[in-house]
């Protein structure tokens, strides 16, 4: 009998998993269960509007593409399979398809901005909870789909979890459970900044501490050997790489899309999986339809998706690789990303171009010196519209950018 979790963690960045190469955050239960699957380094929403990346994610579809599959939820209840989603954002809850999961639950946790006394108070606490509860009542198979606004609500940890990231001569961490949402200023203050980093981590921190009981009950239930379990986020959170940090209300350009927006965590792990490998394939969110399609409703299924790549196969050598990925934001901004390039269009029009994977936060704007380059990757942007996701991205040169 085969069952399926997938964790949704709002504004959780991938930098701060020690599973993706953090160093001075301590997220043991997260690195634990990354040691026990496959870890995706290249994984980019395609939208950073929850509307559209729900249609990606229980319809197969693309923000650009709009040729979407069944609904996840009616096909895999066609094949006797339960679906249970359970989140604390009143958005995802009010989605369309969320209607169609057998079960809805909204966990209402108010969005008090206060530090808890103890971690059981937290968000998170009440929320893997809830979640760890669900997991006691499977009796058949079933897809448990958890959604948490996570990092994007109230930053509610325990003062020492933040404080255990200051050092002696670090400026006191915020006393405020607040989500910072904020541009800043060409003469900002750098302890600010660092203080709302130490404060991001603390969270990290306090969601490792919860997710590592959600595991426990995976194993105490006696699911851990039949269940795939996926932990992905929704969109990352900007701690001032590129002027701003969080998100800035009343934005009418939308979010930039940046590399700590769209590139997010991805975590796999199938029964039977044996140690940890990595993959530097380019995922999108219509990859995790596909993978859950392909464990509950059968690979036959899973191979008709043109555009999606089921994460249990995507290594096979007859299976095509994808060439690029796409994101698609507010005001006509849009990025493209190849395993080499990132190019992005902002909403004022301008082009940025930054070489991959070596600049991370893309710090280093090449598009000057490289304009073929970007013309390239301009035509790659319009045929993905057209529905060609697979043919290579024509360039006249290797390019070596110092």
């Amino acid at each position: 009998m085969k069952h399926a979790v997938c964790i949704v963690v709002d504004r959780l960045s991938a930098g701060f998993l020690g599973a993706y190469g953090n160093t001075w955050i301590d997220t043991p239960h997260i690195d634990h269960f990354a040691s026990q699957s496959t870890v995706y380094d290249q994984t980019l929403i395609d939208s950073p509007r929850l509307p559209v990346l729900y249609d990606s994610f229980w319809r197969g579809s693309h923000a650009l593409v709009a040729r979407p599959a069944a609904a996840l939820p009616g096909l895999l209840q066609a094949a006797g399979t339960a679906t249970w989603l359970l989140t604390d954002d009143a958005e995802v809850a009010d989605l369309e398809l969320a209607a169609a999961f057998d079960s809805r639950m909204l966990v209402d946790l108010p969005d008090e901005p206060r530090i808890a006394d103890d971690v059981a108070a937290t968000h998170f606490a009440e929320f893997f909870a809830a979640a760890a509860g669900q997991l006691s009542a499977i009796e058949r198979p079933t897809l448990l789909w958890l959604h948490t606004r996570g990092l994007a609500t109230t930053w509610d940890a325990p003062l020492l979890f933040r404080e255990a990231y200051a050092g002696e001569e670090d400026p006191a961490a915020p006393d405020t459970a607040d989500v910072p949402g904020l541009r800043l200023e060409a003469e900002f203050d750098p302890d600010e900044l660092l203080g709302y980093a130490h404060a991001y981590a603390g969270q990290v921190t306090l969601l490792d501490d919860c997710l590592g009981g959600l595991f426990q009950s995976l194993d105490e239930q006696g699911l851990a050997d039949n269940t795939l379990v996926l932990l992905v986020a929704a969109r990352g959170f900007p701690l001032g790489e590129h002027g701003r940090v969080g998100a800035v209300q009343g934005d009418t350009e939308g979010e930039p899309l940046y590399g700590e927006l769209i590139q997010v965590p991805l975590i796999v792990r199938a029964p039977g999986a044996k140690g940890s490998t990595r993959s530097q394939q380019l995922i999108q969110p219509l990859d995790v339809y596909a993978t859950l399609v392909d464990w509950l409703n059968g690979p036959e299924r899973a191979d008709d998706l043109p555009l999606a790549m089921n994460l249990l196969k995507q290594a096979r050598p007859d299976r095509q690789r994808r060439t690029r990925a796409v994101a698609s934001g507010d005001g006509g901004q849009w990025a493209l990303r190849t395993p080499d390039w990132l190019l992005r269009h902002a909403a004022d029009e301008r082009l940025e171009l930054y070489v991959k994977p070596d600049d991370r936060w893309e710090i280093n704007d090449v598009a000057d010196r490289c304009p073929e380059v970007v013309a390239a990757l301009c035509d790659a942007y319009q045929a993905t519209c057209r529905g060609d996701w697979t043919s290579p991205v024509e360039l006249e040169q290797d390019h070596e950018v110092a």
